[in-house]
């Protein structure tokens, strides 16, 4: 494809982009044929969705920002749509520490909406959640940390699951947010569920991505390592910045805490929305998971066909509408208790008049 094609192409697409986003329209999509036909041009039409998946539109100035969705199975040029999302124009993510105790934390805020708080994966995973946060931050305020022992935070042995839970505790006060939906990948999930035990009154709602166990079982461990002999796990490059002790400290911590005698009573009375998001070829099976999801009263499961533990690099499409859906769920029914909340008040309000 020709340069001159090209920005001929990025040019006609993000004046529409801009036409559409000043009539109020959250979506505009694409027709490979369409454009081609607009612009006099009988070249490929594939030449537009090359132009549409690259850096060249996504960072152009002229585009308020128009983001990547879905592409339709691939069939005739001609006919191929790509439909992306108009947001705002995204402000950089802010970074800071955080103290809490003796320790400094890392922790980077994007994007507003619903406060949401990123547990990474691990135990003793850097932060890598930021293409994850970009799915949301048109509908959340997404706060990220590195724990204890990862990345840029102090590493200094604490790396038990109640240093973990009291440090994010301390994110959240500094960052002056009441209550947030709290979520993670991997581990994460499991952080997250601990966190929301601990501090119930905190938490919105819970989002699990390719993780969520509170089993020790030795068949589910076995058929992990199985699939880690047999399949090459994509990490799609990233390689953790921790201290070694953190990954095992963790784990350790985390096996005994799930031997509370009182966890799955509590998990069954944790009356708050819980998603749990999976990918189908996961090598980690996904049977406690299922199980977590069943055990809580408005827990939900849902599996992405054929898509495996980072699966935002393989499934971008499908991870972002299910993660949006999520927090539509968890917010939507915030809203809908607070009001019930309010008319019991006023009817209880009305009814003491009357007593009295």
């Amino acid at each position: 494809m020709l340069i001159g094609d090209a920005e001929r192409i990025r040019d006609y697409l993000c004046q529409k982009v801009q036409e559409a986003h000043q009539e109020g329209k959250v979506k505009v999509t694409f027709r490979a044929g369409d454009v081609h036909d607009a612009l006099g041009m009988r070249r490929r039409h594939s030449n537009v969705c090359k132009v549409l998946r690259g850096r060249m539109f996504h960072s152009h100035a002229g585009v308020e920002i128009g983001r990547y969705v879905h592409q339709p199975p691939r069939g005739n040029c001609a006919n191929m749509e790509i439909e992306f999302r108009i947001l705002e124009r995204r402000q950089r993510p802010v970074e800071r520490y955080v103290t809490s105790g003796s320790a400094r934390l890392w922790t980077t805020e994007s994007g507003r909406g619903a406060p949401l708080l990123m547990f990474n994966g691990g135990p003793g995973c850097d932060d890598y959640l930021g293409p994850v946060a970009d799915m949301i931050d048109d509908l959340c305020r997404v706060v990220r940390f590195e724990p204890r022992g990862c990345g840029r935070s102090d590493w200094d042995g604490n790396y038990d699951v109640d240093t973990l839970l009291s440090d994010a505790e301390a994110v959240r006060r500094e960052y002056g947010i009441e209550k947030f939906i709290v979520a993670g990948h991997s581990f994460g999930p499991n952080a997250a569920l601990a966190y929301a035990l601990r501090y119930p009154s905190r938490v919105l709602g819970l989002i699990g991505i390719a993780g969520g166990n509170v089993l020790n079982d030795r068949t589910w461990s076995e058929a992990y390592h199985r699939n880690l002999g047999e399949m090459d796990e994509d990490t799609a490059g990233h390689e953790d910045r921790a201290d070694p002790a953190a990954n095992p400290g963790g784990n350790r911590s985390w096996r005994e805490y799930i031997k509370r005698p009182t966890l799955f009573r509590e998990i069954a009375d944790l009356d708050m929305p819980a998603i749990f998001i999976n990918g189908e070829k996961d090598i980690r099976p996904n049977w406690p998971t299922r199980q977590l999801a069943a055990l809580m009263p408005r827990g939900r499961y849902v599996e992405v066909p054929g898509a495996a533990h980072v699966f935002w690099h393989t499934h971008p499409a499908e991870l972002e509408h299910e993660l949006r859906e999520a927090v539509r769920q968890i917010v939507e029914s915030t809203q809908e208790r607070t009001t019930q909340a309010s008319d019991r008040g006023k009817i209880e309000w009305k009814a003491q008049r009357y007593i009295t």
